[in-house]
């Protein structure tokens, strides 16, 4: 499949598989799903046969009210099983819906367009050293914790409507997190080699300029995969570089101030372990 044709205008239709608010995907995160409803297998078939193998996230409010930003899903892989079909779906970018409706077969479909960030100056090198040290910190102190939780990239094969998302700690590191979703958006098919970065491509359907411009944008979407649901919801609809990535590093110093703070009543608590035994032997 191959998102970068789906369409040359940068608008069009997309099908829409259903999601709750806090599964929105970022760009370079993964979700393999099995379908097996028949809306749901007929709307795959014609993603694959009119929209160059692409679908959309409709992401529904915890009010029921349906999110109008959201992502462009490629159809990455997928495999015929005995009952329904087996996908894996990767998030390339993000659309704005228009016009939704519900279609005969009876799922939904919308007229979108291309959401970018604005153009704006350069993301200094201080500002993505900032974000990356932050989460740094905090990723060194859970280690401390004796913590080992799920990465942000680590993700189940799951049947329809029955995720189990894990607790997401910060995990392997940042920088680490940011590598694989640059493979993950690189991969160009099993039978063509991956693009060697950010190309010309990827940048399309970003609306970034250069390739450091993608770069930095990576770095925000893969920061933003580490924050609570509603924030990831928001660092979604955030049309600007510099302020998801500033959204970011403000949670993770926050993030920091409260593992410090567990981090020194742990260690506390295990001086008191140690000291009790040698205070008792001595007044015996």
């Amino acid at each position: 499949m191959d998102a970068f044709q789906w369409q040359d205008d940068d608008a069009g239709a997309l099908n829409l598989l259903p999601f709750g608010l806090d599964e929105a995907l970022l760009p370079g995160e993964t979700k393999q799903v099995h379908l097996f409803e028949a809306r749901f297998l007929k709307l795959f078939e014609e993603a694959e046969a009119k929209h160059k193998g692409c679908v959309g996230q409709l992401l529904i409010t915890p009010n029921g009210n349906v999110a109008a930003v959201t992502t462009l899903l490629e159809i990455e892989e997928s495999r015929t099983q005995d009952v329904g079909v087996w996908a894996r779906l990767r998030c390339v970018g993000r659309v704005r819906l228009k016009d939704v409706e519900q279609t005969d077969f009876g799922y939904a479909r919308a007229d979108v367009d291309l959401v970018t960030d604005r153009p704006s100056d350069p993301v200094g090198q201080d500002t993505l050293d900032a974000c990356l040290e932050a989460h740094a910190a905090c990723t060194t102190m859970e280690r401390k914790l004796g913590r080992s939780g799920n990465s942000p990239s680590d993700l189940e094969r799951v049947e329809w409507g029955h995720q189990e998302n894990g607790k997401l700690s910060f995990g392997k590191g940042l920088d680490a997190t940011r590598d694989a979703r640059r493979e993950m958006l690189c991969f160009r098919g099993l039978d063509s080699a991956p693009a060697s970065g950010l190309d010309a491509r990827m940048r399309r359907l970003w609306g970034a300029s250069t390739e450091a411009e993608a770069e930095a944008m990576l770095l925000s979407f893969s920061a933003a995969a580490y924050l609570p649901p509603q924030e990831r919801a928001m660092a979604l609809l955030e049309e600007d570089t510099l302020e998801r990535l500033q959204s970011a590093t403000a949670f993770f110093r926050e993030a920091q101030r409260r593992l410090a703070a567990e981090l020194a009543l742990s260690e506390l608590s295990s001086d008191a372990s140690s000291d009790g035994p040698s205070d008792a032997n001595e007044e015996a």
